[in-house]
């Protein structure tokens, strides 16, 4: 009997011990698998790049054609930047979306990159310290933007240039090129040609000039400066009367010239622009002095030439009004956070590149290809801003106070009609911009 309870009593040992080993190593095992699973847990962690959000805003409205390439290169940018997320706002840039921008810069809720003007309504938010300026960027990145022709950018009042130029205009002399072949005439290319076929356009009831100097006057303004002067004249920003170009008085003396030849309609001064436009379209006008986006309206693509309005002094004047109003800014907030500065450089380049470029103007701030099959319209129109390279000025009223600017547009109708004298309207428009400016 003691024999077979030794024998049970061994059997219970063998089986405590067997059971306590296999604890033992099935609790080696399980720590080892989780010991191995927040080893990979951590390396997958480390893994992981950072998401950037890229905070944008554009002028891109939404009955703007350029909104559905914008958004096109937004997708492209991500897929090319997969660490990067675009969280853009486009907006038509009306009075509402101006006043919501600077609020948001004033309460510190500004974007990143921001497609914005650069002419006097960037000049605040320029002096506050609101964006990073070029040299400040191409001194971490040399090559920043730099297929963008020099010409093309503005400068800021403290002489910096802070923004990449997207889209462009131009302003130039439109002219119904078949009613100058009607009557034998050649395209002005110089002011006595001009002369001459405002004498003939006169002398046949056709209107020389479609133009209205009751709501739209600026045009013949700027172009009969620059007519005088060339785009050397047309840039001086007097600080003082004696500093306003001989060029200028002399230019404004042609609205009472052009008025005697009977250049403009019969009622110049009382007609709406709108009115003065159908004169042109119809036929019924052979010229007319306006922007790059008056094409849109023409019709008769085949028939119609876009030309630099001619100059006073030379032969095939080269010097158009154009330029860019708007371009891409840094914000100072984004440049300081150092994880950002890459993204926004690259967002940059892609949207001012001139791969998108020509997708969304043909008035672009760098070489991009021709576009094909165009109008007679079309080409004179690209040749007329590609050619003039940097013979090319803003408007006057880029520079000078709204109040001294209205104060020269109101006098144009008594210029016309000489009861007020070109010398006399100048100096007082350039006193009320000296007394206002900033």
């Amino acid at each position: 009997m003691k024999r077979v309870f030794k024998k049970v009593s061994l059997l219970l040992v063998i089986v405590l011990i067997l059971g306590t080993l296999s604890a033992c190593s099935g609790g080696e095992k399980d720590t080892s698998a989780n010991q191995n699973g927040k080893e990979s847990k951590e390396a997958d962690t480390k893994n992981e790049v950072t998401k950037i959000k890229l905070k944008t805003v554009s002028m891109f409205g939404a009955t703007d054609p350029a909104l559905e390439h914008y958004n096109q290169m937004i997708k492209d940018f991500q897929a090319k930047y997969p660490n990067v997320e675009v969280v853009d706002e486009s907006s038509a840039s009306n009075e509402e979306w101006k006043s919501r921008i600077k609020a948001d810069f004033a309460v510190g809720n500004e974007p990143d990159v921001i497609l914005y003007f650069t002419d006097a309504n960037s000049h605040g938010l320029i002096e506050s310290g609101s964006f990073v300026d070029l040299n400040t960027i191409r001194s971490e990145f040399p090559d920043y933007c730099k297929h963008i022709y020099e010409h093309a950018y503005t400068a800021a009042p403290d002489g910096k240039q802070y923004a990449i130029p997207t889209r462009g205009f131009y302003e130039a002399l439109f002219c119904n090129k078949d009613l100058f072949d009607q009557y034998k005439l050649e395209l002005p290319t110089n002011w006595d040609k001009l002369l001459t076929a405002v004498n003939t356009f006169k002398e046949n009831n056709v209107v020389p000039f479609a133009v209205s100097f009751s709501d739209v006057p600026h045009y013949m303004i700027e172009h009969l400066v620059l007519a005088a002067g060339g785009v050397e004249d047309h840039r001086v920003v007097p600080g003082s009367l004696d500093q306003i170009p001989a060029s200028w008085i002399k230019g404004m003396e042609q609205f009472k010239t052009l008025s005697d030849l009977g250049a403009f309609p019969v009622d110049v001064n009382s007609t709406t622009d709108a009115l003065s436009a159908e004169l042109f379209y119809n036929k019924q006008a052979a010229m007319r002095v306006d922007g790059s986006w008056f094409m849109g309206g023409i019709t008769d693509k085949e028939n119609v030439v876009t030309m630099p309005f001619p100059s006073m002094t030379k032969d095939n004047s080269k010097d158009i009004i154009a330029g860019f109003t708007s371009g891409w800014y840094i914000t100072k907030k984004a440049w300081q956070d150092e994880s950002k500065r890459q993204a926004c450089v690259d967002f940059v380049e892609m949207v001012s590149s001139p791969e998108f470029l020509q997708k969304i103007t043909s008035v672009a701030p760098c070489e991009i290809p021709a576009p094909e099959n165009m109008s007679l319209l079309d080409q004179t129109g690209w040749d007329t801003f590609v050619n003039a390279k940097d013979r090319v000025d803003l408007p006057i009223d880029s520079r000078i106070t709204g109040e001294a600017w209205s104060s020269w547009l109101n006098s144009v109708g008594n210029m016309v009609e000489g009861t007020k004298q070109p010398k006399e309207v100048i100096e007082n428009a350039i006193t009320i911009f000296n007394s206002t400016k900033e």
